[in-house]
C-alpha cells in the first residue's frame, strides 16, 4: 500500500527513510529547470510551457483520486474552521502572511529574473494580480490533497486528527 514511501503498515504516521527512486526524479526536474533557465527563456518556450502546465494536470489528477478516499482529512482542513479567531488572532495572520512571502518567493530574485524578459507593453498589473491568485490556489488544492490523504491514512490507522497530528505530520 505505502510502497512509494516504502512506509509499512507498523509505522503510526513516520513517512520512512530517503527513497533513491524519489530523490533521483528530483534531480532530474532540478537539472532540466536549471538548463531551461541557464538558456534564455524564449528559446525554451516549448520546454517552459509544459514544465508550468504539467504540474497542474497532475495536480487536477491527484485532487480526482484522493476526493474518493474514505477519510477526515477535508474536515480537518475546512469543515471546523473558527471564523471568529480570524478577527483576534494576530499570530495566525503572522504566520499566514510569512507563508505567502515564502511561497511567491518574494525577496529571492525569481520574479524580478522572470520580469526581466518582460517587454515594454507587458501588462504588469494582470500578471502581478494573476501570479499571486494562481500561488494561492495551488496552496489551497495541494493543502487539500494532502489533508485527504492525511485523513485516509488516519482511517486505515485507526487514529483521530488532531491538530498536533496535522502539525507533525506536515513539519517533518
Amino acid at each position: 500500500r505505502y510502497g512509494l514511501l516504502n512506509m509499512n503498515d507498523s509505522s503510526k504516521l513516520e513517512l520512512g527513510s530517503l527513497q533513491p527512486h524519489l530523490l533521483l526524479c528530483m534531480a532530474i526536474v532540478w537539472i532540466v529547470l536549471a538548463l531551461c533557465l541557464s538558456a534564455k527563456l524564449k528559446n525554451n518556450e516549448r520546454i517552459l510551457t509544459f514544465i508550468v502546465i504539467f504540474p497542474y494536470i497532475v495536480l487536477g489528477l491527484m485532487l480526482l483520486v484522493v476526493l474518493q478516499l474514505p477519510g477526515h482529512g477535508l474536515q480537518a482542513y475546512i469543515g471546523k474552521m473558527n471564523i471568529t479567531r480570524l478577527a483576534s488572532d494576530y499570530e495566525l495572520w503572522k504566520a499566514a502572511s510569512i507563508e505567502v512571502l515564502y511561497s511567491t518567493g518574494i525577496g529571492f530574485g525569481g520574479i524580478t529574473t522572470i520580469a526581466s524578459y518582460n517587454t515594454l507593453k507587458q501588462n504588469s498589473l494582470r500578471d502581478g494580480v494573476l501570479a499571486p491568485m494562481l500561488n494561492g490556489a495551488t496552496s489551497f488544492i495541494a493543502g487539500l490533497i494532502m489533508f485527504c490523504v492525511l485523513g485516509d491514512m488516519v482511517i486505515k490507522k485507526k487514529i483521530k486528527v488532531t491538530l498536533n497530528l496535522i502539525y507533525n505530520f506536515c513539519l517533518r
